[in-house]
């Protein structure tokens, strides 16, 4: 991988990170015109049709063995098989669960806090993995009492005492480390664009009921709603999923991971700027605490790698 190729990835990372952290604001300002279920819903379906002529494309496209050469792991054009549906499936429901605890906690917390509670999930995947008989050295360890401490900062202000959006966005971390490891277990046996695409039609066909049946929205309620929508939706959902996909392919696994980390920080910034959240003091410590938790993980697992391909 040459200079040129691993900037190249870097930038579309980047793009990425920024995109993802400027949607906590399109979050959290689309809660004043409409209920979760209503916006996770329809920036899913936005976000499914611009992915959607992507996946038909890589469809077309003969798959190949684990090896990669043709042969016996070849797939005919445009059939798709149980093991992509059910991977799509359980990737999407994890992917969709996550994302509706964000969401209702949006209602009332911050955008940066949002941001920072949710970054843990970087922290949570190389623990999770200890359930796929990976070890996990002290520094991991450390780093997740790191984050514990800086949740604490984060969201006890005042009172001795979490909130409940808080452990909403606990839960959406936790959630959101899961898909992570579905992800990574079912990206090596289907394609990925398939599984974005998976994911993001599983959460349109979860949250439509919910959505007609509970919240019950208007079309005004959703034109008023229309551009944290269309940002969270095209942008967020649609457009920096695939960024992600293709800077994967030209960048190392731990550079990704750096960069996309900071997502959170892109959301507390636009959360200031935008929306005028201000921190505190205490807060901006907690994030602080949080952040070099996320960027000590990813030492660990850039050496996690390291084991695995020897």
């Amino acid at each position: 991988m040459n200079n040129g190729s691993r900037w190249y990835g870097n930038t579309l990372l980047t793009i990425t990170a920024i995109i993802w952290g400027l949607a906590f604001v399109a979050q959290s300002a689309g809660m004043k015109y409409v209920g979760p279920f209503t916006f996770q819903c329809v920036r899913c379906a936005l976000g499914g049709i611009v992915v959607f002529p992507l996946m038909v494309r890589r469809l077309r496209k003969p798959s190949y063995s684990a090896e990669g050469s043709v042969g016996a792991g070849q797939r005919p054009s445009g059939r798709i098989t149980r093991e992509m549906f059910i991977g799509g499936l359980f990737c999407g429901l994890a992917f969709t669960s996550a994302a509706v605890l964000q969401q209702f906690a949006m209602v009332t917390t911050d955008a940066g806090k949002a941001a920072f509670i949710t970054a843990l999930y970087i922290v949570l995947v190389p623990v999770l993995g200890i359930f796929l008989g990976e070890k996990v050295k002290m520094r991991i360890w450390g780093c997740v009492l790191l984050c514990i401490l800086g949740v604490w900062f984060i969201s006890v202000s005042g009172q001795a005492k979490m909130q409940r959006t808080d452990f909403l966005l606990l839960g959406c971390a936790v959630l959101f480390a899961v898909q992570i490891q579905l992800v990574n277990y079912y990206v090596k046996r289907i394609d990925g664009v398939w599984i974005s695409f998976m994911q993001l039609a599983t959460s349109v066909a979860v949250t439509l009921v919910p959505m007609l049946v509970l919240e019950r929205p208007t079309f005004d309620m959703i034109v008023d709603a229309r551009y944290p929508i269309l940002y969270a939706g095209i942008l967020s959902c649609g457009i920096a999923y695939t960024l992600q996909i293709i800077g994967q392919k030209y960048t190392s696994p731990v550079s990704a991971g750096l960069i996309m980390s900071m997502e959170c920080v892109f959301g507390m910034l636009g959360g200031v700027m935008l929306l005028h959240q201000i921190p505190s003091g205490r807060e901006v410590f907690g994030c602080v605490l949080v952040f070099t938790a996320v960027i000590l993980s990813q030492v660990e697992i850039k050496e996690i790698i390291k084991r695995k391909a020897a």
